[in-house]
């Protein structure tokens, strides 16, 4: 992946592009853990009901 944005943008410094590219991943790792417990600490998920997973629990054991 890195050597495909090294192509695309060859314009940038290697560095900055592995840089960026690990800024990104952290990111798409850490942001939905963010969110959620930011919408646990602030209440706003109280009222709400777990989804019902489409599971049959009969074929899932």
């Amino acid at each position: 992946m890195l050597s495909n944005t090294q192509t695309l943008y060859s314009g940038l410094d290697a560095q900055l592009t592995g840089t960026l590219l690990a800024t990104i991943l952290l990111m798409q790792l850490f942001g939905p853990l963010a969110t959620q417990t930011a919408i646990k600490g602030f209440g706003e998920a109280q009222g709400a009901e777990p989804i019902p997973l489409l599971v049959d629990s009969e074929a899932a054991k």
